[in-house]
């Protein structure tokens, strides 16, 4: 089955109000907010988009250890459920999310309704780091559990992100 790019993102750029199109290299950017990069790229290679967003620009120092085994069981998403997953960018350092999205997930729904889930997993990862550097307060960094009240695994960040 081929990806029909155009017409997914059409249909996106309607739901956001927007005209959006692929650029001559199969990308699309956007920006929600002043936080948020977005970036839609067509991957002729997979036949689907890889969608990609910058959550932090570093990790908190000291990284507390509930972070870190956040993190590390939400990169079991991509390969189980196909929802988002987060890493660091080796070139810059930049903690970044990103989702390959397939013409089989977009037969059970819409590019928006993916992108908006992607986004709220965006989102609520940036709080997360956020909350995790508030509540380290210089403990936690020794890969042992943050003495303080480190922010427990939220569990809705990495379920329901597939279109039902």
């Amino acid at each position: 089955m081929t990806i029909n790019a155009a017409e997914h993102i059409s249909e996106l750029g309607e739901a956001f109000n927007l005209k959006l199109s692929l650029d001559e290299e199969g990308l699309c950017e956007l920006a929600i907010g002043d936080e948020y990069p977005l970036s839609i790229r067509l991957d002729s290679d997979m036949d689907a988009f890889v969608i990609s967003s910058v959550v932090a620009d570093e990790l908190p120092d000291p990284v507390s250890y509930s972070l870190v085994q956040d993190m590390l069981e939400l990169n079991l998403g991509p390969a189980v459920t196909g929802s988002p997953g987060i890493g660091m960018d080796p070139a810059t350092g930049l903690i970044v999310s990103w989702q390959i999205v397939t013409e089989g997930m977009l037969s059970k729904g819409t590019l928006s309704s993916i992108v908006h889930a992607f986004l709220s997993f965006v989102v609520g990862m940036h709080e997360r780091i956020r909350e995790s550097a508030e509540a380290s307060g210089g403990t936690g960094g020794n890969g042992a559990p943050a003495e303080n009240d480190d922010p427990a695994f939220d569990p809705h960040l990495h379920s329901g992100f597939l279109p039902v």
